[in-house]
């Protein structure tokens, strides 16, 4: 492992944008028939030129080994992956999406679904690259993508991941409690008022000493109760309908802000799409009343602001 941390520094990076999670999940969801294709080992599918045969070669007791194929292990392999499978699909980014070795296909109608699956399948089988069926789903309402469960119109998470945080102990370092803000953090999105609930886990990691113990507070435990209550509930989302209006709720309080952004059904019902918060930094703590004092002086519009788009 030494000589591909060498290979690492010295090795220029070739970047490619990873695909954005949330905006996949989101086109996916609307869907009414979804199909997920898993390619096996998915960087191992990607032959090495000679040249970087010989540099991800590594010597043991038995041996020395050269891979033919791509590791995970080297940098510049999930931008590699991430850019072969963009081209690889290109002109199908209406009906299916890829994230990594994890294809999403989805379409309207069965008949459609059918073409579309014979489109990808096509492509895949033209590049050689091979499928495992067992980890396949193919003409389904619902599936499980990533970390989602997807269909009819809604996205939430699975629940095994969920389960994970439910059994995380109570932390007792700052390693320990950033790890925890970092898996709950994922589902943030799902969950009203996120960052007002976990502000007693943020204020622990205040000070320059990363490593040093914290202290779990009451406030803490109650803190971490909430978001696992919360997340046990399998909240979800609805799928965005672009034909449709957006409603807009904004709230701020003395410590942070939030927004939710939903949607209007024919029933009347308002059903959420996103929702985000955040925490004020220090600096903004200090901003002046003043600063909105003249914005809201003559305003009727109450704390909690509704904008309707058109």
């Amino acid at each position: 492992m030494y000589r591909l941390r060498e290979i690492k520094r010295d090795n220029e990076t070739q970047y490619f944008p990873l695909p954005n999670i949330e905006e996949r999940v989101e086109r996916v969801a609307a869907a009414n028939y979804i199909s997920v294709l898993d390619l096996t080992k998915g960087y191992w599918q990607l032959l090495l030129t000679k040249r970087a045969q010989r540099y991800a070669g590594f010597a043991t007791n038995f041996g020395c080994y050269i891979p033919k194929t791509m590791r995970f292990v080297l940098v510049s392999a999930p931008f590699t992956f991430s850019k072969f499978m963009a081209e690889l699909l290109k002109g199908c980014e209406d009906f299916c999406v890829p994230y990594l070795d994890d294809v999403a296909i989805f379409s309207n109608s069965l008949y459609e679904h059918v073409k579309h699956l014979d489109v990808i399948l096509g492509k895949i089988g033209n590049a050689k690259l091979k499928i495992k069926p067992s980890k396949c789903s193919l003409g389904r309402k619902t599936v499980k993508y990533l970390v989602y469960v997807l269909g009819n119109g809604i996205r939430s998470n699975m629940e095994a991941n969920i389960q994970a945080i439910v059994n995380f102990p109570a932390p007792k370092t700052k390693t320990e409690i950033r790890r925890l803000i970092g898996m709950i953090g994922y589902y943030s999105r799902y969950i009203k008022d996120y960052a007002k609930i976990v502000e007693p886990l943020t204020n622990t990691l205040r000070g320059k000493n990363k490593r040093e113990q914290i202290t779990w507070t009451p406030e803490c435990q109650k803190a971490f109760d909430t978001i696992k209550v919360k997340l046990v509930e399998r909240p979800f989302l609805h799928a965005p309908d672009y034909s449709k209006p957006f409603i807009i709720q904004v709230d701020s309080s003395n410590t942070g802000t939030g927004v939710v952004l939903c949607q209007r059904e024919e029933k009347g019902e308002e059903h959420p799409i996103l929702s985000l918060s955040r925490k004020f930094i220090k600096a903004e703590l200090n901003y002046g009343k003043r600063m909105l004092r003249d914005y809201l002086r003559d305003s009727e519009t109450p704390s909690l602001f509704r904008w309707t788009t058109i």
